[in-house]
């Protein structure tokens, strides 16, 4: 028997790994047909700020205040990170949600989480599990 190996798509998770062996519905026996489709993912940015302050022992009014202190900003950078990854929201709506923030702040939020993410074990350690907790929580349409 061959081992598939499953892969995530964008907001998307697959009910069958037949998707990935290349099989469609019409090369199976009349009676057998299996139907591949994708459940959509439902989030929310109130999952995404519940996620990250859960991670990073914060609260979620702190995110939208203009603190500078290291787990306040590692928050934001994760927040904005996963708000423009699982939602499709304009950087002006994401920086609009953590205090009015403006779309360049969004960007730079967004391009510190990368470097952070490689750079940094333990921040690497929080961002996964805060994918984890996002993922676990979403709601299948």
């Amino acid at each position: 028997m061959t081992k598939i190996r499953t892969k995530s798509v964008k907001g998307f998770k697959p009910i069958s790994p037949y998707v990935y062996a290349g099989i469609r519905p019409n090369d199976l026996p009349g009676n057998i047909r299996i139907r591949l489709n994708y459940l959509k993912r439902t989030y929310s940015l109130d999952l995404i700020s519940d996620a990250v302050c859960k991670v990073t022992k914060i609260q979620p009014e702190q995110l939208g205040q203009k603190h500078r202190h290291r787990n306040i900003s590692e928050a934001r950078k994760m927040y904005c990170y996963f708000a423009k990854q699982k939602m499709s929201l304009s950087l002006t709506e994401i920086g609009d949600s953590i205090g009015g923030r403006d779309h360049t702040t969004v960007i730079h939020n967004i391009e510190k989480f990368k470097d952070l993410y490689d750079v940094e074990p333990e921040f690497k350690r929080k961002a996964d599990r805060v994918a984890e907790i996002i993922e676990e929580t979403s709601i299948d349409e």
